[in-house]
C-alpha cells in the first residue's frame, strides 16, 4: 500500500501528553513506542505507549499537527496520524507487534 495517513481537520488542538511510565524493557530487539493523541468521533483519545518489536525495515512518522491560516482569519488545524513506514518503498507497514519477553528455550 503505498502512501500514508491522509491529513483531517480537527476542531482543537490535543490536550498535553500524558506523563507514562516506562517500564523495563522486555527484550533487546524492542524499542519504546510514545504514547499519543489519535482523533476518532471528533474528539481525541489518548493511546498508551509500549515496546514494540518493528520489523527491522521499518520506521515510525510521528504523528503531525499542522495551522493552516486562511484569507477569513480563521484558518484550519490539520492532524496527520503517526504511521509506520517502509524504509525502501514508503509502503505503509504493519503495525509492530507487542514486545513480551520470548522464553529462552
Amino acid at each position: 500500500m503505498q502512501g500514508g495517513a491522509l491529513p483531517v481537520a480537527v476542531d482543537m488542538a490535543p490536550p498535553p501528553v500524558q506523563i507514562e511510565t516506562v517500564p523495563q524493557k522486555p527484550a533487546a530487539d524492542c524499542i519504546w513506542a510514545d504514547g499519543r493523541w489519535a482523533w476518532a468521533e471528533n474528539q481525541w483519545h489518548w493511546i498508551q505507549g509500549g515496546w514494540v518489536r518493528p520489523a527491522s525495515v521499518c520506521y515510525y512518522a510521528e504523528p503531525l499537527l499542522v495551522w493552516v491560516p486562511s484569507v477569513d482569519g480563521k484558518g484550519v488545524l490539520f492532524h496527520t496520524p503517526g504511521e509506520w513506514y517502509n524504509r525502501a518503498t514508503s509502503a505503509i507497514c504493519a503495525p509492530p507487534p507487542v514486545c513480551a519477553v520470548r522464553n529462552r528455550n
